[in-house]
């Protein structure tokens, strides 16, 4: 089973700095521009993802809400239901959820806008 990675804002600023860092510590690139451009431009991508998966949250969120009554009556679980509503809605959206893809995806957009 593909693990999921879940972004949360608290943890942003640290995940963007190591990013950051570790791109221009590499020797197998050569970045033109400076380690500020760079936080800069990661931190838009990594804030902007982040926003999509609350944003993806909030909608699986509404729609339990909306079922609760059913989901009760039917003696559903909660937590399963969410992160299949969430997996329906982040397939429709394009939106990636599993470590590994979204890790790629994150980068590729870095290094594309860099």
């Amino acid at each position: 089973m593909e693990q999921k990675m879940r972004l949360k804002p608290n943890h942003i600023r640290y995940i963007v700095n190591k990013i950051a860092q570790d791109l221009v510590q590499s020797t197998l690139l050569e970045l033109k521009g400076t380690l500020e451009s760079l936080t800069q431009i990661t931190l838009s991508v990594v804030q902007e993802n982040v926003d999509q998966e609350v944003a993806i949250d909030h909608r699986a969120r509404d729609l339990l809400e909306e079922n609760l009554d059913e989901i009760e009556f039917m003696r559903m679980d909660e937590r399963q239901l969410f992160w299949m509503i969430k997996k329906q809605l982040a397939l429709k959206e394009d939106f990636v959820l599993g470590w590994e893809d979204r890790c790629n995806l994150l980068s590729h957009k870095i290094l594309e806008k860099f």
